[in-house]
């Protein structure tokens, strides 16, 4: 029987209980530095190189199309398509392609500003295909080597449709 004394007792209440509170505690610690380490990731990619730096440019809109490729094999593996395939990487990159040119149309905001993708985004964005092969990638991160593939396929995808991405690349 559970008696008013048993709350003070070190082992049947307090132990336990700071156990339980400590365990909540770091858990809720990990998944705030993942997700810290998941944006400062982000960032990084999104950070634009100097002008004194010989690189491709870089910025905001090439972590964006990270985040916007993901979502495009999410919707790959809802229509039931395989998601690890060459075929598959250049689909994801025709989508993101799409995605880019559905948000160049302006979207008006509650405070009556446009949010518009711009040129130098799109430079990014290629950019991005050209440095790092997680945009035309699949599900287990592996791309086509050959950067003019990748770029070929997110161009087919702004300059096409949806649909025109899954009849094209269809393994």
């Amino acid at each position: 029987m559970f008696d008013f004394q048993d709350l003070f007792q070190w082992d049947r209440f307090i132990t336990p209980t700071i156990i339980k509170t400590f365990y909540w505690l770091v858990i809720a610690l990990i998944l705030l530095f993942g997700i810290a380490g998941i944006f400062s990731g982000l960032a990084a990619m999104a950070k634009k190189a100097g002008t004194n730096e010989n690189s491709l440019p870089q910025g905001d809109d090439t972590a964006l199309s990270i985040v916007m490729s993901r979502y495009t094999l999410a919707v790959q593996h809802e229509r039931g398509l395989p998601m690890q395939s060459p075929w598959t990487a250049l689909r994801t990159a025709c989508l993101t392609g799409y995605t880019h040119r559905k948000m160049a149309e302006p979207i008006d905001t509650e405070d009556n500003k446009q949010l518009l993708l711009t040129a130098g985004d799109l430079d990014e964005a290629v950019s991005g295909l050209l440095t790092n092969h997680i945009v035309a990638s699949d599900a287990d991160g592996v791309s086509v080597p050959a950067g003019f593939t990748r770029i070929a396929a997110f161009r087919g995808g702004v300059a096409g449709n949806m649909d025109a991405c899954f009849n094209r690349y269809t393994g």
